[in-house]
């Protein structure tokens, strides 16, 4: 089995390691939107500028007297190239006094523009994967394949691990040297020692650039063809964070015994499994043993909530069982990993934990620091792996001191009485209900399943007597009767559609028989001559009537009829003008105001005689208005009739 896992760790270590040159910036570095090329500077006087004296640099656009005629566009490096070396020829190594800035062959807008986008770029790398991608490599190995050839390959040596920031939208971008350790580039490393075997020297900050690249041509001497360009520098996009763990797993940088593969975690995470562990264990006894270790609340440290299988995870963690958990997002992993976490540490427990995105890291980390636990965290990515950063988190942490911790016993009484109430309710919905020999979660399962199949019908709510308390027999006798009613519906239909359902009649004879074929007889033919009398009904009405075969539809139309009957007589009205139509709304108003007049006469009537309608007041109303102003009214005899 460890051949197996040793060939399986073999296959996966090789895919980490990109060591083909497509796409692969690190062995053949072209320029694109999102690189920047450096003019104006030498190897040795950025080294300085950037490591030792860790200062930040700012970048100069390319001067307007040589793009007046290009109008923004990234210009050819051949047609600058007389130019840009202007600037070069004149540098001196040791004058970095009066240094400006990183000499860019970019226009002034274009240059903002790019910088903007390199850094965001390189924060989503920083977000998602936790790892720093942008780097200022200094010195370039012009190499080919093979002495056959013609293809220029250009890798970078020595990567600068650098930031971008600007204090504002109008202050310019600066590049700083962001204090994490300097490294070689490790790809172009085992490339050459795969396919050339040649041993690339590794470089650190104790060795000078200088003496760096004598030793870079010390070993390339024996390539005819190949070039090393010092002063060749440019800002850009390097990714090789997976080299570390192929170096990891190699098999020769173990000790016997001690190799990857006769790890048991590595076996069975690439062999049968954990379920191994524990075959020997029976799952009641295991069960009864996560059962009494949740009576005793202060034997856990949870900071987090956590159901029944998150609490199962944590128990056998602290049985020093191996496990793998799975699960879609939201399903609460991270919180388990919390509490793990939180379990561990109460034990005086070390954890490491890691994960391929950052975003995994810090979801945990941010409830840590909710739970003030974040303080017992090392964060060792990114920009805090360097030394300096880890002793100083190591020493601030220190600092501290013990911390103090709050009595739980409130706390713990609560959860006994929040969890007697679970155990009560699990009890209730699990015991039979009365006689049925089912228990409530089965009872709602039955009651779901029905629902789906009746919801598209309005049933009215049947009630039968002392069903609470059936048992098995008796619903098994009752569904009997209503299958043989179901079976006898389906096969003659519903009892309501049939035309004898009404009938009271219990027996049927012969003689009945004889009386009653006659009557059907007569009713037929009254039918018929009530269908002869309709037709000649219809041809005598004014208005086309339809109507059916059955005497609901006949009682409509008697309706209709003695509707038309109340109907007023309409000869003198010319219903067929265009005026009904037209003029809908000043009709539908004087219908109103009619019906308002006849009801304040039918009140009128209840005080004053119908003969007053049909009185001519207009002469008394012309005595009120002349004599009536005046002041001998009274003594004026038309007025005093008028009044009376």
């Amino acid at each position: 089995m460890i051949e197996a896992i040793t060939k399986s760790l073999e296959l996966s270590r090789k895919e980490l390691l990109d060591i083909g040159l497509r796409g692969n910036s690190l062995l053949h570095f072209k320029p694109r939107a999102l690189n920047i090329q450096i003019h104006n500077v030498k190897a040795k006087t950025l080294y300085d500028i950037l490591i030792d004296k860790n200062k930040k640099l700012s970048f100069l656009h390319l001067p307007k007297m040589l793009y007046e005629d290009i109008q923004e566009v990234i210009p050819e490096p051949n047609i600058l190239e007389e130019e840009l070396d202007l600037f070069e020829d004149n540098l001196d190594y040791e004058n970095t006094k009066n240094f400006k800035g990183l000499q860019t062959n970019i226009t002034e807008e274009k240059l903002d523009r790019t910088l903007l986008k390199i850094k965001t770029e390189a924060e989503v790398f920083l977000q998602e994967q936790g790892i720093d991608v942008l780097y200022v490599a200094i010195g370039f190995l012009k190499w080919y394949e093979d002495k056959n050839s013609d293809i220029e390959r250009n890798a970078p040596l020595v990567l600068i691990p650098v930031s971008l920031d600007r204090l504002s939208a109008k202050e310019k971008f600066k590049v700083y040297y962001d204090n994490v350790d300097l490294g070689t580039n490790v790809i172009l490393q085992a490339k050459l020692k795969t396919d050339f075997f040649i041993e690339l020297p590794n470089f650190d900050d104790q060795i000078g650039i200088i003496e760096y690249f004598k030793l870079v041509k010390k070993v390339i001497a024996k390539e005819d063809r190949w070039q090393l360009s010092e002063n060749e520098i440019h800002l850009g996009f390097f990714k090789f964070g997976k080299y570390q763990m192929f170096k990891d797993l190699d098999q020769n940088s173990w000790p016997e015994n001690f190799k990857p593969a006769d790890h048991p975690i590595i076996q069975a995470l690439m062999g049968p499994g954990f379920y191994q562990e524990n075959e020997e264990t029976d799952s009641n006894s295991e069960s009864e043993e996560i059962a009494a270790k949740l009576q005793n609340l202060n034997t856990f440290h949870f900071i987090t909530d956590a159901d029944s299988s998150q609490t199962e995870a944590i128990i056998k963690i602290k049985n020093l069982q191996n496990l793998v958990i799975q699960g879609p997002p939201g399903t609460g992993k991270s919180q388990t990993i919390t509490n793990i976490i939180s379990e561990s540490l109460a034990e005086n427990k070390k954890v490491l934990f890691v994960s391929e995105k950052m975003v995994a890291l810090e979801v945990v980390k941010k409830r840590l620091d909710a739970c003030q636990l974040g303080d017992v965290v090392l964060e060792l990515h990114s920009h805090k792996s360097n030394k300096k950063s880890v002793l100083d988190e190591l020493r601030r942490t220190l600092d501290l001191g013990a911390p103090n911790v709050e009595e739980r016993i409130l706390e713990f009484e609560r959860y006994e009485t929040i969890k007697q109430q679970l155990d009560d309710y699990s009890s209730a919905i699990s015991s039979l209900i009365n006689n049925s020999e089912i228990d409530f979660v089965t009872a709602v399962g039955h009651y779901d399943k029905l629902s789906i199949g009746l919801r598209d019908f309005k049933l009215e709510y049947l009630r039968f007597e002392n069903d609470l308390f059936w048992n098995q027999k008796d619903f098994i006798g009752r569904s009997q009767v209503v299958e043989s009613l179901v079976s006898h519906i389906e096969k003659y239909g519903a009892i309501g559609l049939n035309p004898f359902s009404h009938s009271k009649i219990e027996s049927f004879s012969p003689s009945e028989s004889i009386s009653f074929t006659l009557l059907l007889k007569k009713s037929s033919e009254s039918i018929q001559n009530l269908n002869e009398e309709l037709e000649q009904l219809k041809s005598q009405l004014p208005i086309s009537v339809s109507f059916g075969n059955n005497f609901f539809e006949l009682e409509k139309l008697i309706f209709s009829l003695k509707k038309i009957d109340t109907v007023p007589n309409l000869s003198n009205i010319n219903y067929d003008t265009i005026n009904w139509h037209e003029k809908e709304v000043e009709i539908m108003y004087l219908l109103e105001n009619g019906r308002n007049l006849a009801s304040l006469k039918d009140d009128l009537l209840k005080n004053i005689l119908e003969s007053a309608f049909e009185f001519d007041f207009s002469t008394v109303r012309h005595i009120y208005n002349t004599v009536g102003q005046k002041w001998w009214r009274n003594f004026n005899s038309d007025f005093k009739k008028a009044k009376e």
